[in-house]
């Protein structure tokens, strides 16, 4: 090999490592954007829903078995209501500080109860 043709030799080499170089660091920063899309989207980094996460943790089964009454009250069984007293403890009066219909003040203006 004359002298000539190993100098060729090396600068192409020379050449060829710059490359190398100069593409592992276009390479790395590629890499770093495309980790940003990697990340899936679930409703923490994005404006999607939470029930459209795909990660949510799955329901807890019941260790009930499976019977044959429908779910609610069984006929037969007494049921127990909260009655309403005739005695209150306290008796609070609201009344509207704004009209429904077009928004003004009427809090100074007397009002009329309307129910029980």
């Amino acid at each position: 090999m004359k002298i000539s043709d190993q100098i060729i030799t090396e600068s192409i080499i020379m050449m060829q490592a710059q490359v190398i170089t100069h593409l592992i660091k276009k390479i790395d920063v590629l890499e770093n954007e495309f980790a940003i899309y990697k990340t899936r989207k679930d409703s923490d980094n994005s404006s999607m829903p939470p029930s459209k996460d795909e990660n949510k943790p799955s329901r807890t089964k019941s260790l009930r078995e499976k019977s044959n009454r429908k779910a609610g009250g069984q006929p037969g069984h007494e049921g127990k209501t909260l009655e309403m007293t005739d005695a209150s403890d306290e008796i609070i009066e609201h009344c509207a500080c704004f009209c429904l219909g077009c928004g003004k003040d009427v809090s100074d203006f007397p009002f009329e109860f309307f129910g029980k």
